[in-house]
């Protein structure tokens, strides 16, 4: 969720000293994530500012958020225009989660306003008469906002109006007025007509002609109150609104931090604290960016499980249209098949044929009963031909069954597949885990995690250590199985995989091609072997087991498809002990490396 408007004005009050501070650096780390690098005398502060949708927010930065590597038209006439500016004000529109930041340099003056509406933020570049220049998103027709107006905030939307009962014009004016129109007969303007009438606030449509500056309050902790519910007063002191329990320290010590601080220096210097610290001058900011990265994260972690399982129930579908297309062809194969009796009956019969006869009745040699067969005939063709297009129907069903039967195997495979793979990711806590089942280019759609650096490659395999010292590599998804085996194993080391059943591929490294490996070891694998597969829930499994190069990859096959030319057999009692050691191993920290699988 976005900031509150109380929470805007709050920060805003807390960023005033960043007045005169010099803009040295500005760079977007993400689509719509801007960061700004300030310099103010003896410190060094990082601006972060982020429109991501339900998780609008502006505040200070603990350090550094990688950028982009190539920045967008934006952020480069951001640079142009602010870029070793100075901050002149920092101020929040009246009543609205809206910030304008004004920059001055020797040429020319800037403003930068940011709109922290919940899922709909904006950025937006203003020139000094408050036109704007360019925006971070598309700026919406809706609104009715272009390139060079002058800008003005988002309308909100209309309450409906109040329903009232009027049977007879009697009882119309018996009736009490709603509270808008009796402050109209009272000469009393609403909160929003009194403060235009005092000059305070102009309306949007007389501040989008005249100077658009006067729309933010010069006094960035004056809320309204018939527009705000929460106000300052209600909250207390804003040092409240730090979030305690996000922070490093404990909720009680920081109390004791934020009072010392309201108190002054003294009695932060009486604490043996110093008043330059980042944490005790910057509490709310660092609170709420604590706050908003696990929100984050956490958003960033369902989209990436949305996109995976999205891919995987589309490419299920379409698996599961192309068994039933399949099915039909199969059917009509195996219908066109059966026509070989009557194709030996007719060629017994070609003399009673009749040119232009659409049928003739035989004897089924067939039936133990020798009763009568009806065979139909094509009028316009011979006999001879009517012959011959039948030999040739059930030449092509025969072609057909060879060419659709493996086809509709694999593809029923492929279902038991995908189907195990969404189950696998329903489950998946661990993000390294999860963006193995993400397609290649589609991670960077989801909202990006802030306080991280763009995460490494995830290994394809899961690692586990047999109670001997041998380790044994589980492929973690269909893409995992095929690079396991047949890019980072050798052909010397085991392999093992669940008989007839969709699962992971599993690899023993072995050192030496002749090493003899211990029953128990073999146990272990084949163990792990079933529960990453559909057999998971069973007691007792065959599993095969073979060297890495009697292991072959079928042309065309889908990924973890593969041919094993020679194997053995394991008739596996599967031991909840036995899987219980492994599965309560703690997971290895290795660098994904053909090296690291040794």
């Amino acid at each position: 969720m976005a900031l509150k408007t109380y929470e805007v004005y709050a920060l805003v009050d807390e960023l005033q000293s960043l007045e005169g501070a010099q803009i040295q650096k500005i760079q977007q780390t993400s689509a719509e994530e801007l960061q700004f690098h300030l310099r103010i005398p003896g410190e060094s502060l990082w601006l972060y500012l982020s429109i991501e949708q339900g998780l609008e927010r502006l505040h200070l930065l603990p350090e550094k958020l990688p950028s982009l590597p190539e920045p967008p038209s934006f952020c480069m006439r951001l640079r142009k225009e602010l870029l070793n500016g100075r901050i002149q004000s920092i101020r929040a529109l009246q009543g609205e989660p809206i910030v304008c930041i004004e920059v001055g340099r020797a040429d020319a003056r800037h403003a930068l306003i940011v709109e922290m509406i919940a899922r709909k933020g904006q950025l937006m570049l203003v020139d000094d008469a408050y036109n704007v220049l360019a925006s971070m998103q598309p700026l919406s027709i809706q609104r009715g906002l272009r390139l060079r107006d002058p800008y003005s905030p988002p309308e909100k939307p209309t309450p409906p109006p109040t329903r009232t009962e009027t049977s007879t014009p009697t009882e119309a004016s018996a009736l009490t007025e709603p509270p808008q129109n009796t402050a109209a007969s009272q000469n009393t303007e609403p909160p929003q007509n009194t403060a235009a009438s005092q000059n305070t606030e102009p309306p949007q449509n007389t501040a989008a002609s005249q100077n658009t500056a006067a729309v933010f309050s010069g006094n960035s902790v004056a809320l309204d109150t018939e527009r705000q519910a929460m106000t300052l007063e209600a909250e207390g002191s804003w040092l409240r609104w730090a979030e305690a329990g996000a922070l490093e320290v404990g909720a009680e010590e920081m109390q004791r931090l934020l009072e010392a601080k309201a108190q002054g220096e003294e009695a932060l210097a009486a604490m043996g604290l110093a008043a330059e610290h980042t944490l005790y001058r910057w509490p709310l900011q660092i609170g709420i960016g604590q706050r908003f990265q696990q929100r984050s994260e956490k958003q960033r972690f369902q989209s990436l499980r949305q996109i995976a399982l999205k891919t995987r129930r589309k490419q299920l579908k379409k698996a599961e249209r192309l068994v039933e297309a399949l099915q039909e062809d199969l059917g009509r194969c195996q219908e066109s098949l059966q026509k070989e009796q009557e194709a030996e009956l007719l060629k017994g019969h070609l003399h009673a044929i009749k040119r232009g006869a659409t049928e003739i009745e035989v004897t089924d040699y067939y039936d133990p009963a020798m009763g009568k067969r009806t065979i139909a005939l094509d009028p316009m063709l011979s006999a001879t031909e009517n012959l011959d297009k039948l030999f040739r129907k059930i030449k092509r069903a025969r072609k057909g069954i060879e060419a659709t039967a493996p086809r509709l195997d694999e593809t029923r495979e492929r279902i038991d597949t995908l189907r195990f793979e969404i189950e696998w990711i329903e489950q998946v806590q661990d993000m390294e885990e999860l963006l193995r089942y993400v397609p290649a280019g589609l991670a960077e759609q989801a909202p990006a995690s802030e306080g991280k650096e763009p995460p490494q490659r995830a290994r394809p395999f899961h690692t586990f250590t047999s109670q001997q010292g041998y380790r044994i590599l589980v492929g973690r998804s269909s893409q995992a199985n095929d690079e396991l085996t047949f890019r980072l194993s050798r052909g010397n080391d085991l392999w093992l995989h669940v008989r007839g059943c969709p699962g992971s591929h599993v690899v023993i490294p072995r050192q030496k091609s002749q090493e003899a490996l211990p029953n128990e070891v073999l146990l272990d694998a084949a163990t792990l072997a079933t529960y990453f597969s559909k057999a998971r829930q069973q007691t007792h499994v065959d599993v095969i087991f073979t060297q890495v190069r009697h292991v072959k990859k079928p042309k065309g096959a889908n990924p973890g498809q593969v041919a094993v030319l020679r194997d053995e057999n394991i008739a596996l009692r599967v031991e909840p002990e036995r899987l219980q050691r492994l599965l309560h191993q703690s997971p290895t920290n290795e660098d994904f490396s053909v090296s690291s699988v040794r």
